[in-house]
Protein backbone atom coordinates (compact mmCIF):
# COMPACT_ATOMS: atom_id res chain seq x y z
CA UNK A 1 0.00 0.00 0.00
CA UNK A 2 1.11 3.62 -0.78
CA UNK A 3 1.81 5.78 2.35
CA UNK A 4 2.06 8.86 0.68
CA UNK A 5 -1.21 10.75 -0.05
CA UNK A 6 0.71 11.94 -3.11
CA UNK A 7 1.55 8.84 -4.28
CA UNK A 8 -1.54 7.38 -3.63
CA UNK A 9 -3.68 9.99 -5.88
CA UNK A 10 -1.10 9.47 -8.70
CA UNK A 11 -1.97 5.18 -8.62
CA UNK A 12 -5.29 5.88 -7.99
CA UNK A 13 -6.10 8.24 -11.28
CA UNK A 14 -5.56 6.00 -13.76
CA UNK A 15 -7.89 3.19 -12.12
CA UNK A 16 -10.14 5.91 -11.61
CA UNK A 17 -10.01 6.87 -15.49
CA UNK A 18 -10.32 2.76 -15.95
CA UNK A 19 -13.60 2.54 -14.16
CA UNK A 20 -15.37 5.73 -14.72
CA UNK A 21 -18.15 5.49 -16.93
CA UNK A 22 -22.30 6.56 -17.19
CA UNK A 23 -23.26 3.48 -16.10
CA UNK A 24 -21.05 3.33 -12.96
CA UNK A 25 -21.80 7.09 -12.24
CA UNK A 26 -25.72 6.32 -12.55
CA UNK A 27 -25.46 3.29 -10.35
CA UNK A 28 -23.33 5.09 -7.53
CA UNK A 29 -26.09 7.83 -7.62
CA UNK A 30 -29.22 5.25 -7.62
CA UNK A 31 -26.97 4.26 -3.81
CA UNK A 32 -27.06 7.53 -2.91
CA UNK A 33 -30.83 8.31 -3.71
CA UNK A 34 -31.63 4.66 -2.26
CA UNK A 35 -30.09 6.09 1.18
CA UNK A 36 -31.82 9.14 1.45
CA UNK A 37 -35.02 7.57 0.52
CA UNK A 38 -34.29 5.35 3.93
CA UNK A 39 -32.87 8.17 5.56
CA UNK A 40 -29.47 6.99 6.06
CA UNK A 41 -27.91 10.14 4.48
CA UNK A 42 -29.66 13.82 4.53
CA UNK A 43 -31.73 14.53 1.27
CA UNK A 44 -29.32 18.03 0.52
CA UNK A 45 -26.34 15.59 0.91
CA UNK A 46 -27.59 13.16 -1.75
CA UNK A 47 -28.41 16.41 -4.41
CA UNK A 48 -25.00 17.74 -3.86
CA UNK A 49 -23.47 13.84 -4.40
CA UNK A 50 -25.85 13.50 -6.84
CA UNK A 51 -24.92 17.27 -8.53
CA UNK A 52 -20.63 15.86 -8.10
CA UNK A 53 -21.34 12.81 -9.99
CA UNK A 54 -22.22 15.03 -12.68
CA UNK A 55 -18.95 16.79 -12.98
CA UNK A 56 -16.21 15.50 -15.18
CA UNK A 57 -14.02 14.61 -12.17
CA UNK A 58 -16.48 13.35 -9.08
CA UNK A 59 -14.87 13.26 -6.28
CA UNK A 60 -17.18 10.94 -4.94
CA UNK A 61 -16.76 8.79 -7.81
CA UNK A 62 -12.85 9.12 -6.97
CA UNK A 63 -13.34 8.47 -3.07
CA UNK A 64 -15.57 5.48 -3.80
CA UNK A 65 -12.82 4.04 -6.23
CA UNK A 66 -10.36 4.34 -3.65
CA UNK A 67 -12.60 2.91 -0.97
CA UNK A 68 -13.31 0.17 -2.50
CA UNK A 69 -9.21 -0.68 -3.55
CA UNK A 70 -9.23 -0.18 0.63
CA UNK A 71 -11.96 -3.03 0.97
CA UNK A 72 -10.75 -5.45 -1.54
CA UNK A 73 -7.23 -5.38 0.15
CA UNK A 74 -8.39 -5.81 3.60
CA UNK A 75 -7.13 -2.92 4.69
CA UNK A 76 -10.48 -1.07 5.99
CA UNK A 77 -13.92 -2.87 6.51
CA UNK A 78 -17.20 -3.01 4.45
CA UNK A 79 -19.62 -0.72 5.52
CA UNK A 80 -21.31 -3.53 7.22
CA UNK A 81 -18.46 -3.93 9.56
CA UNK A 82 -16.96 -7.00 7.69
CA UNK A 83 -12.87 -7.81 6.90
CA UNK A 84 -12.29 -9.13 3.50
CA UNK A 85 -9.02 -11.17 3.28
CA UNK A 86 -6.86 -9.76 0.52
CA UNK A 87 -6.37 -11.37 -2.40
Amino acid sequence: MLDDPDEFEVALDPVVASLDSPAHRAGLARAVLDLASAGRIDADVAAVAVIDLTTEESALFASSVAEALAVAEGGVRTPAGLMLAAR
